[in-house]
């Protein structure tokens, strides 16, 4: 039904369509053409308080200083847009959510795990895996400089490092496509002309070792970065990838390629999270069946 109005879906999250009654639904339906138009036609503020008032959910929106934010009784998340609906259920289970869809749940983490985040965004990923690692070694890349102020804001611990760069298979400046708005920018061409200039790394120069976990959502450059990170993989034990329909203009997925490689590297494939292209690969050397 939400789909079929053109509202944004977080409307009827937690809402199971078909028991709705005839009036309930129509009720629905009507709050969906005022929020989308909200969504569509206000910013700032005045969006915030809209959502506010017309969906009573666990956080609260606001705007403040060029950010919105989240805030419920665990704090407050920062987004650059209005991409921050996502946290409307609490910024815990928003993060949890994230968490299960990376397939983050199958993975037996201990105390002091380090994670690589590679595609960090604002670290939706990190309230709940610091839950679940208190003593979490976390090193994230988010080379969008509007993301990563916010990503500055939602990660506050000595133990996390934030870096403002890309992954890559070659270190440099190159061209990064920005499309903040979607969350969609990328160091692969997709149409939009609109660049910055950023420095790109390769994991492998960073010579880390014991890592639990990598997690990929490198917008189709997924398969560049594990290439910069050939030396690294036998420290990985777990990466979980995001290989949906990012890469360049035909937006094509990089499911086979990435396989391949990791397949390659002595990596197989243990879960998958259809409903988002993602898989969870496991380091052979460490597993065995």
């Amino acid at each position: 039904m939400v789909s079929f109005i053109n509202s944004p879906d977080y409307i009827m999250q937690q809402k199971d369509v078909v028991k709705l009654n005839a009036i309930k639904k129509l009720l629905y339906i009507i709050l969906g053409i005022v929020i989308s138009f909200c969504h569509n036609n206000t910013s700032k503020k005045t969006f915030t308080r809209s959502v506010n008032f017309l969906l009573r959910r666990k956080s609260k929106l606001n705007y403040e200083n060029g950010m919105y934010y989240a805030s419920d009784n665990s704090g407050k998340f920062y987004f650059p847009n209005k991409r921050i609906v996502r946290m409307l259920n609490g910024i815990d289970e928003q993060s949890k959510k994230l968490f299960d869809l990376y397939c983050l749940d199958k993975i037996t983490f201990s105390g002091n795990d380090k994670v690589i985040d590679c595609g960090a965004n604002t670290g939706e990923l990190y309230p709940y895996l610091k839950k679940v690692v208190p003593e979490l070694e976390y090193l994230a890349f988010e080379p969008d400089e509007k993301v990563y102020d916010c990503l500055l804001k939602n990660v506050n611990d000595k133990k996390a490092t934030l870096r403002n760069d890309a992954l890559s298979n070659k270190s440099g400046m190159t061209k990064f496509y920005n499309s903040t708005e979607n969350a969609d920018s990328s160091l692969e061409y997709s149409g939009d002309k609109s660049y910055t200039e950023v420095k790109t790394i390769k994991l492998d120069e960073l010579e880390l070792t014991n890592i639990r976990l990598l997690k990929m959502d490198a917008e189709g450059h997924e398969l560049e970065v594990l290439q910069g990170a050939l030396k690294t993989l036998s420290q990985i034990m777990y990466i979980s990838v995001d290989f949906g329909p990012e890469k360049g203009e035909k937006e094509e997925r990089t499911l086979p390629e990435v396989s391949n490689f990791l397949y390659e590297n002595n990596f197989k494939m243990i879960y998958a999270n259809n409903f988002r292209d993602i898989g969870l690969f496991i380091n052979t050397n460490y597993y065995q069946e």
